[in-house]
C-alpha cells in the first residue's frame, strides 16, 4: 500500500513540474482558454476551379447549327440511303461501266462538287456573319441581310408559309407548316450567281410521323424526273433502320431505273 501512495505522489508531481516550471504545454492542452474562445478560424479551398473546357478548332469551325443544316441538306439531295456515294464504289472503272458512258459519271461527280462548294461558301458566310453581328457599328447591315433571308405568311393559326433564302447555295425554300404534315419546296438556282437565276432543280420534300416510332418521307425532284419514298423505323433514341424506293416518273437527266434501299443508322 505504501508503494502505490508513492508511485501515485510520483505521478502528481510529474505533471506538476511543467506547469509550475514554465514549460511547454503538452500537446492538446492550452494554458489560457480565453484566448482559446475568441480565436476565428476560416476555411481554406485547397482545390482550384478547374479552368473551362476550349472548344476544338473542329467545333469552332463546324458548330451544331451548320452541322444540322448540312446533314439536312445532304439527305435532301442524295438521299438517307445514298447508294451512289463514293464509300459503295470500288474503282472509276466499274463505276463507268455501270454508267456504259463518261456523261453519266461526270454528272454525279458535278453534283457532289457542287455541294462541297456550297459548304465552304456556307461556312464563309456563317463566320462573316458572326463577326459582322459583333460589330455594333455593322450590326444594321446584318440585320437588313437577315430580314431579306427569311419572310413568312400566317395564313390561321395552324398554317404558316415561310420563305428562307440561302446566300451560299443560292437555294429559296418554302415552307408550309400545318398541323398535318411536313412540307417544303426547295428551289436551287444557279450557285454561281446571287439572286434569281436559271432554275437547275426543284425538290419537293413532304414528310409525316405516322406513330412515335415510324415516320414517312417523299421526295420529288422535278428536273430529274425521280421520286425517293422512305420509311423509317427508330428502334431507340440512337439506332434506327431504313426502307426505301427510288424510281424514275419521267425523262431526265440521269440514268432510268428503279431501286430498293436499307440502310442502318446509329448516331453517336
Amino acid at each position: 500500500m505504501t508503494c502505490l501512495l508513492r508511485a501515485l505522489l510520483l505521478s502528481c508531481l510529474v505533471f506538476m513540474l511543467p506547469w509550475s516550471a514554465g514549460a511547454t504545454v503538452p500537446q492538446g492542452y492550452v494554458q489560457d482558454v480565453r484566448k482559446e474562445r475568441e480565436e476565428r478560424f476560416y476555411e481554406i479551398f485547397l482545390f482550384a476551379q478547374p479552368p473551362p473546357v476550349e472548344k476544338s478548332l473542329h467545333d469552332k469551325i463546324f458548330n451544331e447549327e451548320l452541322s444540322r443544316e448540312f446533314r439536312g441538306r445532304y439527305r435532301d439531295k442524295f438521299g438517307t440511303v445514298d447508294t451512289d456515294a463514293i464509300a459503295y464504289q470500288r474503282t472509276d472503272f466499274e463505276r463507268l461501266d455501270a454508267y456504259r458512258s463518261t456523261t453519266a459519271a461526270e454528272a454525279k461527280n458535278n453534283e457532289r462538287r457542287s455541294f462541297a462548294d456550297y459548304i465552304m461558301k456556307r461556312l464563309v458566310e456563317t463566320h462573316v456573319d458572326n463577326y459582322v453581328k459583333s460589330e455594333p457599328t455593322m450590326r444594321p447591315i446584318y440585320e437588313a441581310k437577315e430580314k431579306l433571308k427569311k419572310m413568312e405568311v400566317r395564313v390561321n393559326k395552324e398554317t404558316k408559309l415561310e420563305a428562307r433564302y440561302s446566300l451560299a447555295g443560292n437555294i429559296l425554300d418554302l415552307l408550309l407548316e400545318n398541323p398535318y404534315c411536313d412540307a417544303r419546296l426547295s428551289i436551287e438556282m444557279d450557285s454561281g450567281t446571287v439572286g434569281p437565276a436559271p432554275v437547275k432543280e426543284q425538290i419537293l420534300i413532304v414528310s409525316r410521323p405516322l406513330s412515335s416510332t415510324w415516320r414517312a418521307e417523299n421526295r420529288w425532284f422535278d428536273r430529274d424526273g425521280r421520286v425517293y419514298g422512305e420509311f423509317i423505323k427508330s428502334h431507340t433514341s440512337r439506332f434506327s433502320t431504313t426502307y426505301g424506293v427510288n424510281a424514275a416518273f419521267k425523262d431526265g437527266e440521269n440514268e432510268r431505273d428503279s431501286r430498293l434501299a436499307f440502310g442502318l443508322g446509329y448516331s453517336f
